[in-house]
């Protein structure tokens, strides 16, 4: 498979945890290219949470236009 002009790429990295019972927690960490330059986009706890950050960041992505 070769990339085209209008391809984008994005990466999101979860990382989730629990501290004693408690809710799980996650930091979620992410590129939208390949250059691979990491930032966080979200610390979050709980699942709905977990999961709006990630739907965040998917409809951000989605909507950006490609370069």
């Amino acid at each position: 498979m070769s990339a085209t002009a209008s391809e984008r790429t994005g990466v999101i990295v979860v990382r989730v945890w629990t501290e004693d019972e408690d809710l799980p927690r996650a930091r979620i960490t992410g590129s939208s290219s390949l250059s691979f330059e990491e930032r966080t986009i979200a610390v979050a706890a709980g699942v709905e949470e977990i999961v709006a950050a990630v739907r965040n960041w998917l409809e951000e992505f989605l909507a950006r236009s490609p370069n």
